[in-house]
C-alpha cells in the first residue's frame, strides 16, 4: 500500500510537469521570473544580441514630448523660456494709421469762384473824345462801378505745416459797371465789359494745421482792361484800353474738411491795384481797381 501510494504520486507529479510543458512550450523551471525577460531574449528597448543599435552612436529614443511641445510634420517647435533683461525687449511706439489725413502739408491747390463788386476809379487829363464837336476835358474823372464775378486760381507747396506758399492768380470781371457822366452830356456812362487781374506769389497760412481758419496774402502785378462806353448819340464815346501796374489781394477763410486732403470753406477776399496806361486816341489813363467779394474755395493740401 505504501509502495503504490508513492508511486501513485509521482505519477501525479509527472503528469502535472508534461502538462505545463505541453501548455507554456516550455519546463517550468525555465519560465522567467516576473520582471525578468524570457531567456535569451534581451532587455525591452535594447537591440539583440550582435546588433548594433539604431541610428547614429549614442543615439537614444526620444523622450515623451514635454506638455508645450507642438508638431508640425518632420519639424519641431518647441517653447523655451528666454531669461532676458526688460530694458533689452524691443519698444514699441503708437502709430498714426491716417498720417497726414486732415491735415495742411504737402501739395496745395485752390480753385475758387464768388460774387462781388468791381470798383474803378479813372481819370486822365486833356481827355479828346472820339466824336466831333466836343472839346477836350482838361480833367475827366469818374468811378464806375458793377456787380461781378470773382475767381481765384493757386498752386504751391506747403514749405512747413500749415505755412503755403503759391502763385496764385485772382480775377474780378464786371459784365457792365456804370459812372455818373461827370459834366459830359447827361446820365451815367454805361461801359462795357471790365476786368481785373491781380497775379504773382501769395502766402496762405493756417495758425492750426488740422483746421480749416487761414489768412493769405498776395502781392504782384495788377492788369486792368477797361471797356468802351456804350455808344449814345448825344454823349461822347470813351475807348476800351489796357492799364498796368502792381496789385495786391487780401482774404480770410474758413474750410471743412470733405476728404483726407481735401477742403470745402467760404473766403472774405479784396484786390486792389493800381494801373496806367494809354487808349487807341492817345489818352493817357490811370485807374485805382478794388474788389471785394466773397469766394467758395476748393482746396487741395
Amino acid at each position: 500500500m505504501g509502495a503504490t501510494g508513492t508511486l501513485g504520486t509521482r505519477w501525479h507529479i509527472a503528469g502535472r510537469s508534461l502538462l505545463l510543458v505541453l501548455c507554456t512550450g516550455l519546463p517550468a523551471s525555465a519560465q522567467p521570473a516576473a520582471g525578468y525577460p524570457p531567456p535569451g531574449q534581451p532587455p525591452p528597448g535594447q537591440p539583440p544580441p550582435g546588433q548594433q543599435p539604431y541610428g547614429p552612436q549614442g543615439y537614444q529614443p526620444p523622450a515623451k514630448p514635454a506638455p508645450y511641445q507642438q508638431r508640425l510634420g518632420p519639424y519641431q517647435k518647441r517653447w523655451q523660456p528666454v531669461e532676458e533683461d526688460p530694458m533689452d525687449r524691443p519698444s514699441y511706439v503708437a502709430a498714426d494709421r491716417h498720417y497726414g489725413r486732415h491735415k495742411h502739408d504737402g501739395w496745395y491747390l485752390r480753385l475758387a469762384g464768388g460774387i462781388g463788386l468791381l470798383r474803378d476809379a479813372g481819370e486822365a487829363e486833356n481827355l479828346r473824345f472820339e466824336r466831333e464837336g466836343v472839346e477836350p476835358l482838361e480833367l475827366y474823372d469818374e468811378t464806375a462801378s458793377g456787380t461781378a464775378a470773382l475767381t481765384e486760381l493757386a498752386v504751391g507747396y506747403a514749405l512747413t505745416t500749415g505755412f503755403v506758399l503759391a502763385l496764385a492768380v485772382n480775377t474780378a470781371s464786371a459784365p457792365s459797371p456804370s459812372a455818373p457822366n461827370p459834366g459830359v452830356g447827361t446820365g451815367d456812362n454805361d461801359f462795357r465789359l471790365t476786368h481785373l487781374t491781380v497775379a504773382g506769389p501769395m502766402v496762405d497760412v493756417y495758425p492750426v494745421p488740422t483746421l480749416g481758419l487761414h489768412l493769405q496774402g498776395l502781392v504782384g502785378v495788377g492788369i486792368g482792361v477797361v471797356g468802351e462806353t456804350l455808344l449814345v448819340p448825344e454823349r461822347p464815346k470813351l475807348r476800351s484800353h489796357t492799364a498796368t501796374g502792381w496789385g495786391f489781394g487780401l482774404g480770410i477763410g474758413y474750410e471743412w474738411w470733405i476728404a483726407d486732403d481735401w477742403g470745402l470753406g467760404l473766403l472774405a477776399r479784396v484786390n486792389y491795384a493800381s494801373t496806367s496806361g494809354p487808349d487807341v486816341d492817345s489818352n493817357d489813363w490811370s485807374h485805382g481797381f478794388l474788389a471785394p467779394g466773397l469766394l467758395l474755395t476748393l482746396t487741395y493740401n
